[in-house]
């Protein structure tokens, strides 16, 4: 997680202090991520299925070459249907002004402390009191229009 310093110091001893909008795009983008290492695996198992040629007699005793792909074996994929994301963590309301300045609050910003085994030492601080950030993101299909443009049609 690529957090901006000034927002979290992520260390197993440190308190990870958070805007929870950005917890939950880290989040969302940590599972994005996730599934494109997944499809890319399946594209280059797929790439390597192709490429693999087996030479073997065939019928007439006539020796034939085909690739894995060409004999039916067929690279997996695996998608990420729907994730669920429960985070502990302890809620604050951070005010801030535009410049920053906190005593020129024009904003309001609620943020979360990720609850570690290091939060729990220094503060003494009970689970059972935590609020929990609960996130479901839901794959939906990419918009027909996008489709038939990534294949070359007109997409209308």
């Amino acid at each position: 997680m690529d957090v901006d310093e000034t927002d979290a110091t992520l260390s197993s001893e440190a308190e990870v202090r958070i805007p929870v909008t950005e917890l939950i795009r880290k989040l969302g983008l940590a599972v994005a991520h996730a599934q494109l290492e997944l499809t890319k695996i399946g594209v280059e198992i797929g790439e390597l299925l192709a490429s693999a040629q087996v030479t073997f007699p065939d019928e007439n005793g006539q020796s034939v070459t085909r690739s894995l792909l060409e004999l039916g074996f067929l690279p997996s994929f695996y998608e990420i249907g729907e994730t669920e994301i429960d985070v502990a963590l302890t809620l604050g309301l951070a005010a801030h002004g535009e410049d920053g300045d906190a005593n020129s609050a024009d904003e309001t910003e609620l943020f979360g402390v990720v609850l570690s085994p290091a939060y729990h030492r220094k503060y003494d601080f009970d689970a059972a009191g935590a609020s929990r950030l609960r996130a479901r993101l839901v794959n939906v299909p990419p918009p027909a229009e996008y489709v038939a443009a990534l294949r070359g049609g007109d997409g209308g």
